[in-house]
């Protein structure tokens, strides 16, 4: 029988939203219970990047559910009252984990997909200049200020560089050379600063 609003004689919207978040609730707590984390405290520190704690919290679950991608991911946190990105794989991150954890659980440095210190300081420079470009240079990636990867190109050997340009670091390639006859003697820097090109060192085998 349809009442005179038109209604059916069944719930109404309001009551299945209640319904449905109190099933939501519900599966949360239970999930709190049987793993001993709290996901509403995840959610919030993981989205918003404010506390290490929470980020932890966040790498442990990482952890249970075998999601490297998680562990790899950045996140902005206040670090002896500067801001820092960090990951789970960061020095600063592992001091609150390895009591839980057995050890080293991804690396990230050659985890596929993942984005290493370099890959992030690049994302937080693009399309910026002037301040903003050098307040991108000053941010902490794993303890490594962005300026080292974003000055790549200035013949100057910056922080996180190997190399640059002209400015090979000392290294020669007989400091290379692993014991190996050297036949040349044209090192040169790698054109994205990460390392040497030792081709025109021509190591005798």
């Amino acid at each position: 029988m349809v009442n005179k609003k038109g209604e059916g004689g069944g719930p109404g919207i309001g009551t299945l939203i209640g319904i449905g978040v109190v099933v939501i609730a519900a599966v949360l707590v239970i999930f709190s219970l049987v793993s001993g984390f709290s996901p509403l405290q995840w959610l919030a520190g993981w989205f918003s990047g404010q506390t290490i704690e929470a980020v932890s919290e966040s790498c442990v679950l990482a952890v249970n559910q075998n999601r490297p991608g998680v562990w790899c991911r950045f996140v902005e946190v206040d670090l002896d009252g500067e801001k820092q990105w960090v990951n789970c794989d960061s020095n600063a991150i592992k001091p609150f984990i390895l009591e839980r954890l057995e050890g080293s659980i991804v690396d990230c440095a050659t985890y596929v997909g993942a984005m290493d210190a370099k890959g992030k300081c690049l994302q937080l420079a693009e399309g910026k200049t002037g301040r903003a470009l050098e307040t991108a240079k000053d941010t902490k990636v794993n303890g490594v200020k962005c300026a080292g990867f974003l000055n790549c190109g200035n013949n100057v050997k910056d922080a996180g560089e190997e190399c640059d340009g002209t400015d090979l670091g000392g290294k020669t390639c007989q400091s290379l050379s692993n014991g190996l006859s050297v036949l040349g003697n044209d090192l040169k820097c790698n054109s994205d600063c990460n390392g040497f090109d030792t081709v025109g060192c021509q190591y005798a085998t």
